[in-house]
């Protein structure tokens, strides 16, 4: 008898004395390992001598053509479907599915891509990708050097950007961030009057996410019952520029460009649109 014939099989390994393992020598031909149940013990499983050990599971309905096969090639690791798709599963339940064309979850809007607490650290699509809401709702579509949307319209919810209400004021006041960004200021002053905006400490801290650039138009409409004119002046921070008066009757649009928001340096600079 060979060598190589006696020693396949299991065997007891006391190569390291202090760790012994029990281990399953395969044949330096075939380096295949085959996992069935009784009835196919004896079925040829009409695949190629493997490169590097292999175990290989077998279903029972048709153990020759379907099957899960693991190796590792020295450099990766594989596991390899053959005759369907990998399913994951956790506690019996299918989680995640993988075909030769996508991974999905199991079941329509189940398993989340990370959690609140373990995050993926960045998100890598290709020229062309599509990020397609509830099949087809909503569609954002990449294309060299530009994003579409379609089906829907941008909402963010809570900022400066979409919330526009109004604020009476009435004499010299000195506006508040919640004030400024409700985005209309209505003014019924009785006498010449200075409205002064937040500091820009103040409204960087007020608008959620503020980044350098971030800007929004708020608008300043003169009720005054008399000839009183309104003017506009920045807080500290802020610097003021364009058109800053508001006469009687007139409503007069203003620009807000955040351009600094480092703690104790916010600043931000404020245009009044003739």
């Amino acid at each position: 008898m060979s060598n190589s014939i006696k020693h396949k099989g299991w065997k007891w390994s006391i190569a390291d004395v202090s760790n012994p393992a029990l281990v399953a020598v395969l044949d330096n031909t075939s380096k295949a390992l085959h996992i069935t149940d009784a009835s196919d013990q004896n079925t040829d499983w009409n695949v190629a001598a493997d490169s590097h050990p292999s175990v290989y599971t077998h279903s029972a309905t048709t153990p020759a053509t379907d099957y899960i096969k693991m190796y590792h090639d020295a450099t990766n690791g594989y596991l390899d479907v053959v005759g369907g798709n990998l399913m994951l599963a956790i506690a019996g339940t299918n989680e995640v599915t993988l075909t030769s064309s996508a991974m999905s979850p199991a079941t329509t809007d189940s398993n989340a891509l990370g959690t609140t607490a373990l995050m993926w650290s960045d998100l890598f699509l290709a020229s062309g990708a599509v990020i397609n809401f509830d099949n087809g709702d909503i569609t954002i579509t990449h294309a060299s050097n530009a994003v579409t949307l379609a089906g829907g319209a941008v909402h963010v919810a809570e900022n400066v950007y979409d919330k526009v209400t109004q604020t009476a004021l009435t004499d010299t006041a000195a506006v508040t961030a919640a004030q400024l960004l409700t985005r209309v200021l209505d003014g019924t002053p009785t006498g010449a009057a200075t409205y002064t905006l937040p500091t820009a400490a103040l409204l960087v801290a007020a608008i959620n996410g503020a980044a350098v650039g971030d800007c929004f138009r708020f608008w300043i409409n003169n009720k005054s019952g008399g000839a009183n004119t309104i003017t506009v002046a920045a807080g500290a921070g802020g610097t003021a520029d364009g058109t800053l008066t508001v006469a009687q009757n007139v409503i007069r649009p203003f620009l807000v460009l955040i351009t600094n928001v480092t703690a104790a340096s916010e600043a931000y600079f404020v245009y009044g649109e003739g």
